[in-house]
């Protein structure tokens, strides 16, 4: 649903609904490894895909204004907002903590473990997603204040993907600023990360800390010519 209620404004609402076929689940069965020449069989886990059907849905809402119609210092600015709330019943069980599977000898499933955490949901899910946006342009003149937030998702962990690891939620914040001197010549600056926000992750809980990223603000300047 997309609303207009000038040329200056825009209001959209959507809803989506999407039914997913397949999944993971985590099994054991046994492999064989030539260590020297001598075969050592293992039991070993990995992750197996299934038939199972699971659901994803949410709502989407984006709102936008400016100011350009006004006839004083406001004239040129503009905000927009963007929001996405989901949920799902995707469920991704952990390899260590979570409902394990047992491959016998004639290839059927039995259950080996009772999961003892949550299994996580889809990975890189978020259920909350937002985005604002303050910017100003007059002339050749642009500039944006950019503010970034998602909730935490989960991000599967060691080399074969098995374990949970959720990625902590966070906001960021983010500046642009360009100057377009003639049809040839543009000059920008951007600022993203602006105040430091760290990447922390959690292992199996969302609440068990596990590591902490700091990367720091980075500043890109750029020239651009077009003949």
């Amino acid at each position: 649903i997309e609303w207009y209620p000038n040329d200056d404004t825009i209001l959209t609402f959507g809803f989506y609904y999407k039914q997913l076929q397949g999944g993971f689940e985590q099994v054991e069965q046994l492999e064989t490894f030539i260590v020297d020449g001598v075969e050592i069989t293992k039991p070993v886990v990995v992750s197996q895909t299934v038939d199972d059907t699971s659901t994803l849905y949410g709502v989407e809402i984006t709102a936008a204004h400016n100011l350009n119609y006004l006839d004083s210092w406001l004239k040129g600015f503009g905000a927009k907002i963007g929001l996405n709330l989901g949920s799902s019943n995707f469920e991704f069980e952990d390899s260590n903590y979570g409902t394990i599977y047992q491959t016998d000898v004639d290839g059927n499933l039995e259950q080996k473990t009772i999961g003892i955490v949550a299994p996580a949901n889809i990975p890189g899910f978020s259920d909350t997603v937002f985005s604002g946006n303050l910017y100003y342009g007059v002339g050749g003149f642009d500039a944006a204040m950019i503010y970034k937030y998602r909730s935490e998702y989960f991000q599967p962990y060691t080399s074969n993907g098995t374990r949970i690891r959720y990625v902590g939620d966070v906001g960021v914040w983010e500046a642009r600023v360009s100057y377009q001197f003639n049809d040839h010549l543009r000059l920008s600056l951007e600022g993203i990360n602006l105040f430091n926000e760290v990447k922390q992750t959690y292992y199996y809980t969302d609440d068990n800390f596990g590591e902490r990223n700091v990367y720091g603000p980075r500043y890109f300047l750029g020239l651009r010519g077009k003949w």
